[in-house]
């Protein structure tokens, strides 16, 4: 029975003894003496009592007295040191199966990831053997274009030796003739460096060289007409070597792309992501780098690794050029027309619309148009698309700088008072009016009951009436 023990009711007390000894060598050490001492301590108590006792003159007193002392003594020291082998066993059983699970769901993770990275490029219909061949650093170039904007080209790259994907972000031929645009080129991304292991922050990895024939081979493949004449335009570039960024590729959608599919978001969604941007363009504004650009084609939605089951953010095209992390099938349609200005009008603050010199809170500002379009599904403010695109702009920036302030309670019935609050100042005309200082604005976020927020659901039913959470 006591050999058994495994089974009795000293399962329990030996398996949690021996995974608590597991670690103390001496301990252990300690209960494999036992086992031989417990039998000779049992032997020499007992013959003291048969020797003490009225049966000492007889043998069948000595046997006796030895099969209930040292006999019982070694058959239970026997028992409970198979039964601690047995509870060892089993833990490291357990401790394997585990393992194997963990080491299980990792290969799945890993597959998962890179499905995700297999079916992106479908969608973006790349296929095997749409790869420039171009030798270089390793790397094959995807023959498709991830976009192009005022100031770079970007272009999907692949790890021949690891199969990583990367963004290989290279500046226009227009730029290289500009000496003020290409040093701010440079030197935003050598600025952007200092965050590449900040996990709010698409990473810019490095600013390497290419040389001018493989530079003018990536733009005759970029599907840009202008750039489709290889000589013509080699002809226009004195540099030998051109220096480009290498960065992080996001394979996770912009925010842009999730309002262009769900319209608005849950309150608490919403408010998370908010937060999370608040408090990455704090972490970058103190290194004195203002944003300038900051829109939902910018912020790519991530999962969340430090909170499991939630999502976060990733900021990225810190006013280098637009669209050049989405893909293709993700530029907004919201995208502006309303001429050519260093940010986009939608987002932009009413001293950035004046030309004026702007801080972090332009930022805010940005980010206050955010929240008000994830909570609401629209923008504040509303463009005219019936007029051109120079008078356009003139008047969406009146209606900015002197229109009537939009008010969050009308697009949100329900919504708390504390969060309208938070919106309207955020969006503020004057910069004074706004959060001074990033602390204060993520503090507000964080302290909005979303328990009792009725907006908690924003989406919108087929009759196209909100629907929210019973």
């Amino acid at each position: 029975m006591v050999q058994a023990a495994q089974y009795s009711l000293l399962r329990h007390p030996i398996r949690t003894l021996e995974a608590r000894t597991a670690d103390k060598p001496t301990w252990r050490k300690i209960g494999q003496a036992m086992k031989y001492i417990m039998p000779v301590l049992t032997t020499v108590v007992t013959l003291g009592a048969f020797f003490g006792s009225a049966g000492a003159a007889t043998m069948t007193g000595l046997v006796f007295y030895l099969l209930l002392g040292p006999g019982g003594s070694t058959l239970a020291s026997r028992g409970l040191s198979k039964s601690f082998k047995l509870a060892k066993a089993d833990r490291e059983g357990k401790a394997l199966a585990q393992s194997l699970h963990d080491t299980q769901q990792n290969l799945y993770d890993l597959q998962r990831r890179n499905d995700s990275y297999v079916e992106k490029l479908r969608g973006m219909g790349v296929k095997d053997e749409e790869i420039i061949e171009i030798p270089f650093d390793g790397y094959n170039i995807l023959k498709q274009t991830l976009g192009a904007g005022g100031m770079a080209i970007a272009f999907l790259v692949k790890n021949k030796n690891t199969g990583e994907l990367r963004v290989f972000k290279v500046p226009r031929p227009e730029l290289l003739g500009n000496a003020t645009l290409l040093q701010q080129f440079y030197r935003e991304a050598k600025s952007m460096m200092q965050f590449r292991d900040h996990p709010n922050v698409v990473h810019f990895l490095d600013l390497p060289l290419m040389t001018k024939d493989t530079y003018l081979e990536l733009l005759r493949r970029s599907n840009i007409k202008d750039y489709e004449d290889k000589e013509a335009v080699g002809k226009t570039i004195a540099e030998t070597n051109i220096s480009y960024i290498l960065m992080e590729y996001v394979p996770h959608p912009t925010l842009s792309a999730l309002l262009l599919e769900h319209t608005k978001l849950p309150a608490e969604v919403a408010v998370k992501l908010a937060i999370d941007l608040a408090e990455t363009l704090w972490h970058v504004n103190y290194k004195d780098i203002v944003h300038r650009d900051l829109k939902p084609d910018n912020v790519f939605v991530v999962p969340d690794e430090a909170k499991v089951g939630t999502d976060t953010v990733k900021v990225g095209d810190f006013g280098l050029a637009k669209q050049i992390e989405t893909g293709p099938q993700e530029i907004s349609a919201r995208m502006t027309q309303l001429g050519e200005v260093k940010g986009t009008p939608q987002y932009m603050s009413p001293e950035q619309l004046r030309g004026e010199e702007v801080d972090w809170r332009t930022d805010q500002y940005a980010l206050g148009i955010i929240l008000f379009e994830m909570l609401t599904g629209r923008l504040p403010y509303q463009e005219d698309a019936s007029l051109d695109r120079q008078t356009a702009f003139f008047a969406y920036a009146a209606k900015v700088m002197t229109g009537e302030m939009p008010d969050i309670r009308l697009q949100v019935p329900g919504i708390s008072e504390a969060l309208a609050r938070i919106v309207e100042r955020m969006i503020a005309r004057t910069a004074g009016e706004r959060f001074q200082s990033w602390e204060d604005c993520v503090n507000a976020m964080k302290n909005i009951d979303l328990a009792d927020e009725k907006t908690a659901l924003a989406q919108i039913g087929a009759d196209g009436v909100p629907r929210r959470r019973k």
